[in-house]
């Protein structure tokens, strides 16, 4: 369940956001929407992740140890899914063409990936799952 104000933080995460840089086991498409679910439900998916690989194949490796394939795996196994056509803003979202994660946000979802910040119509993503 999302806590009271979440529009506001999503709003000022996604602003702040703007900024980063992609960095493996950092802010990672992964991590960064992780710190998101954690902002707005409270709930930590980042413990078992955070600061347990610095690189790509450090990323595979551990996602590989532990039963994932993906991170979209990884958002299956801590979230319900849902057609993207029903994502609302703050929803998680799959990127259609990296698979990365992102974060919806109305007609436009966020991005972080090794572009940046990055925007794609939501409707394109390929896959959402409910915050």
């Amino acid at each position: 369940m999302r806590i009271e104000g979440w529009e506001g933080r999503l709003a000022s995460y996604l602003n702040a956001s703007k900024d980063l840089t992609f960095e493996w086991g950092k802010t990672d498409c992964a991590l960064w929407a992780a710190t998101w679910v954690r902002s707005c439900t409270g709930e930590d998916f980042l413990f078992h992740w955070t600061g347990k690989y610095k690189t790509e194949r450090g990323a595979a490796t551990l996602m590989r140890k532990r039963g994932f394939q993906s991170v979209a795996d990884i958002a299956d196994a801590a979230l319900p899914v849902i057609p993207v056509r029903l994502a609302k803003r703050g929803d998680l979202v799959l990127h259609p063409v990296d698979g990365c994660l992102g974060i919806g946000n109305g007609v436009k979802s966020h991005f972080l990936s090794l572009k940046g910040h990055t925007l794609v119509d939501t409707l394109a993503c390929s896959k959402a799952w409910r915050v």
